[in-house]
């Protein structure tokens, strides 16, 4: 068999600075980090036979091998113009880029034979973000003064991924490159997103008498522009009765195989590849909080003017009728907050608000992809609508200590058109987002955290934070003609969650060590449709473990830290109309740190 070298240990470097300079202040930060990184996975694919009997169309197992580098640069920046006035620059610019190659083989059902596919793809995501901003008290303005906010920020994301896909099937024994049509594949994806974000705030402090608070309000403008544009190639069969098609791609399609007599490069790109998207926001809000006694009510009421629109343009007839999707709406969110104080640390809080979900821009556009040959392929929709969110909430809450907080919670959300990604079986398999009906989520949450001295004094250096959360949660759809499922949850809840920290942390030694772990239970992950059934999450859980300790024995300004990640390494499991099986592997960190001040 094939030997495949090992890759290079994951490393990284981050370097921090801060100082004031009298009424300036800064910090800087720059990061790089290269990781390497394997995963193995099956991923089976099905269709409805007769009787309603679940088919396997597709069965592949894969091998995924990538390497990334990141690169990021913080710079935040203050001055201080008086004891009551300040402005401050943000900044941060990030780089992500990731080559990846999969190979899988299985079987597919189309071909009726073995087959194997080639991928590699280079993606890179780049950020930049600058945000000015200040601060301004006015002492003499009403009897507690007030204090004027305001920023405004620019910011661009663009990300370019190209990619190449070759597929193979057995003929007499050998497997041979095919002429389907994801195999000599090129894609050429370029996005570009600009955001325009500002807003000024202003907040009146009151006191009178035994009441006191604040009164405060804005205006915000947020504008989102997105340009993307994808081209696809392909080399197109010719008479390729010369060219050996059981090379390897990078064997196949060289120079001399390019011409009339081997292969054409032949464009592909669909009408639905280019898309032009915009976000304009107008938010108003008003909000007041006040004291009472032992009251604390807290209200407001935001108004949001918002207008999204997706443009899909046919990239090579400007005359074609454009696909255009719209979302304008006005809205206004009201909250509302009661908290009463039964006594020095113990609160009894109730809370009622109502919010939006917008639909994304990718969620509206008709651009299609397919991840796997013979695989489920991913489309927006443009007749998305936005959902709306109730939600209700009380809340039982003691301070035991300053950073000690034990508290349980009862909410209830209710959702109208909820988005949720749906899997439907009709000439293909295809993926897409719907707005069902409606949907309830009602639960509980638990929240506890303290040190344990309370227990014995022996136990003061152990601290623990948990966090667990239950969830029952159902959707409407019973009258909804696509949706396999009449009953069932909300896409993406899972009906528990819980998170936990043990952390061991003597002063006198210098030591840190805490231990992290979380776990999810079964979660839908897609909606089936048209007869597939719903994919469903199997419930997950990760354990990590951290170690920082001080080295002063070599100096007082140097630490070590060790990382262990994903230490019981649990089977990441889909199930139901599509099956995906992998593990993500353990992870062993090292890290030294240096403070030089």
């Amino acid at each position: 068999g094939s030997t495949y070298p090992n890759a290079d240990p994951n490393t990284g470097f981050a370097l921090t600075y801060g100082d004031t300079f009298g009424s300036f202040g800064m910090v800087i930060s720059a990061t790089h980090a290269r990781t390497f990184y394997h995963q193995d996975e099956n991923q089976v694919y099905y269709s409805v036979g007769a009787d309603d009997e679940l088919v396997p169309m597709n069965d592949y197992d894969m091998a995924t091998d990538s390497e990334g580098v990141r690169a990021g640069i913080v710079g935040n920046f203050s001055l201080k113009l008086s004891q009551n006035h300040k402005l401050e620059l943000r900044t941060i610019y990030t780089r992500d880029a990731k080559a990846s190659n999969r190979y899988f083989e299985g079987f597919n059902r189309d071909q009726s034979t073995p087959v194997s596919d080639y991928r590699v793809d280079y993606k890179r995501e780049e950020i930049a973000s600058y945000q000015l901003g200040g601060e301004h008290f006015v002492q003499r303005l009403g009897q507690s003064g007030g204090l004027l906010e305001w920023r405004g920020s620019y910011g661009q994301a663009t990300t370019t991924w190209d990619l190449r896909d070759s597929f193979y099937k057995v003929e007499n024994d050998e497997m041979v490159l095919t002429a389907e049509s994801q195999s000599g594949f090129l894609l050429y994806n370029d996005l570009a997103d600009d955001i325009v974000d500002g807003g000024v705030d202003w907040t009146q402090f009151f006191m009178s008498g035994k009441v006191f608070g604040s009164v405060k309000g804005g205006l915000a403008y947020y504008n989102r522009e997105r340009d993307f544009a994808s081209r696809r190639f392909r080399y197109n069969f010719r008479s390729v009765a010369g060219v050996d098609l059981t090379l390897l791609p990078d064997d196949i399609f060289v120079e001399e195989n390019i011409n009339p007599n081997g292969f054409e490069i032949k464009e592909e790109t669909r009408p639905t590849d280019f898309y032009t998207a915009s976000h304009d926001l107008g938010a108003a809000y008003l909000m007041a909080d006040a004291t009472i006694g032992k009251w604390r009510l807290n209200g407001g009421l935001r108004y949001e003017d918002s207008d999204i629109l997706v443009t899909t343009l046919e990239p090579f007839d400007a005359e074609a009728t454009p696909i255009e999707s719209r979302v304008k709406e006005q809205e206004f969110m009201p909250a509302l907050s009661a908290t009463y104080r039964l006594n020095s640390n113990t609160n009894l809080r109730a809370a009622v608000s109502r919010t939006v979900n917008r639909p994304e821009f990718r969620e509206l556009a008709p651009f299609e992809w397919t991840d796997v040959m013979g695989g489920q392929s991913a489309r927006g929709n443009p007749d998305l609508v936005t959902a709306n969110i109730s939600s209700f909430d009380l809340r039982w809450e003691w301070f035991p200590d300053q950073f000690g907080v034990v508290a349980a919670s009862l909410f209830y959300k209710d959702f109208t058109n909820p988005i949720e990604r749906t899997l439907l079986l009709a000439i293909e398999l295809q993926s897409t987002w719907i707005n069902t009906p409606g949907a309830t989520n009602f639960g509980a949450e638990l929240e506890f955290r303290r040190d344990l001295g309370f227990i014995a004094d022996a136990l003061s250096p152990l601290s623990l934070q948990l966090n667990y959360t239950y969830v029952k949660s159902e959707i409407d759809v019973a009258d909804d003609p696509i949706l396999t499922s009449t009953s069932r949850p909300l896409v993406g809840q899972p009906d528990y969650a819980l998170n936990a920290v043990l952390e061991w942390a003597p002063r006198s030694w210098g030591t840190m060590v805490r231990l992290l772990y979380n776990s999810k239970g079964e979660t839908l992950y897609q909606a089936g449709g048209l007869g597939l059934p719903d994919v469903y999450q199997e419930p997950y859980s990760t354990l990590d473990l951290v170690w920082k300790q001080r080295l002063g024995f070599l100096s007082k300004n140097l630490s070590m830290t060790v990382n262990l990640t994903n230490v019981t390494d649990e089977r990441y499991e889909l199930n139901g109309g599509f099956e995906q099986r992998y593990q993500r592997g353990r992870g062993f960190g090292l890290g030294f740190s240096y403070t030089v001040f």
